[in-house]
């Protein structure tokens, strides 16, 4: 039986609907699942919340898939150079029993602009993957209603709502069992 790897390359500062949208959709249809959470060193205004507290939001929300050994997380520094970067990716894989899949997807919500999947498809061949693939999650869906407006979710539109105090609406772009400890963190970092 072929077993298909799946690679979500993400921020995900804070880890919103979409990010959640995407890892639920793409554990239905593969055997596993590699989340790389980038840029663990970072902690400001456009990144909030630390490498860890991100992956302990993503662990919490998808508790049963860690307990089955369906996914794993990687904390992603970035470094000063693409190829360094792709170095750091190659040693994880070093780790991790790659071998065992016979087709490896690389998700990202816009593959022509996301700067991960573009690096990945500029070193492919270092990869030790035998079958590479790249699939394509649209944010066209990815939006909330709220009194007749229509707000994006996304990191960007959550930091000028935060900015706002409109706490309701970014709720709102959260999984309801995310959102009390991500309001809690993002409040948190506003008051260092």
């Amino acid at each position: 039986m072929e077993k298909k790897l799946w690679i979500f390359i993400a921020r995900m500062n804070p880890p919103h609907k979409w990010h959640m949208k995407i890892i639920k959709k793409i554990l239905k249809e593969n055997d596993y699942a590699l989340i790389f959470i980038w840029s663990s060193e970072k902690n400001d205004e456009l990144n909030p919340l630390n490498s860890q507290e991100r992956e302990n939001i993503i662990k919490q929300n998808l508790k049963n898939h860690f307990e089955n050994n369906t996914i794993k997380t990687i904390l992603l520094n970035d470094e000063e150079t693409d190829k360094k970067w792709i170095d750091t990716i190659k040693k994880e894989f070093d780790t991790f029993s790659w071998n065992l899949f016979s087709e490896t997807t690389f998700y990202g919500g816009d593959l022509e602009n996301d700067y991960a999947i573009q690096v990945i498809k500029n070193f492919e061949k270092e990869l030790p993957f035998e079958k590479i693939s790249y699939k394509e999650i649209s944010r066209k869906n990815s939006f909330i209603s709220f009194d007749g407006k229509k707000y994006a979710i996304s990191w960007t539109q959550i930091r000028t709502l935060w900015k706002e105090k409109n706490i309701t609406i970014i709720e709102k772009m959260l999984e309801k069992n995310m959102q009390k400890d991500i309001i809690s963190l993002l409040r948190k970092y506003e008051d260092k």
